[in-house]
């Protein structure tokens, strides 16, 4: 899948920089900043779903205490 995009000045600057002095290719950091950020944005999103369904009642939260005590550490 191809895609483009539009990158403001100082972002391109920076992109610029580091492709001529890491020797990679603009294409090649631009594929590892996504790749490595990806997973973040993931975690961000699902925590996101998660405290809207704890808000919400539909998911049920247990205190410390009651974790500790159901595994017997308490």
């Amino acid at each position: 899948m191809q895609v483009s995009l539009r990158l403001k000045e100082p972002i391109l600057s920076r992109l610029n920089s580091l492709s001529k002095k890491s020797g990679h290719s603009k294409t090649f950091l631009i594929i590892q900043a996504i790749t490595e950020h990806l997973s973040d944005l993931e975690t961000i999103y699902l925590t996101q779903e998660r405290l809207e369904a704890i808000k919400s009642g539909e998911v049920k939260t247990i205190s410390w205490k009651e974790v500790q005590k159901k595994n017997g550490i308490l």
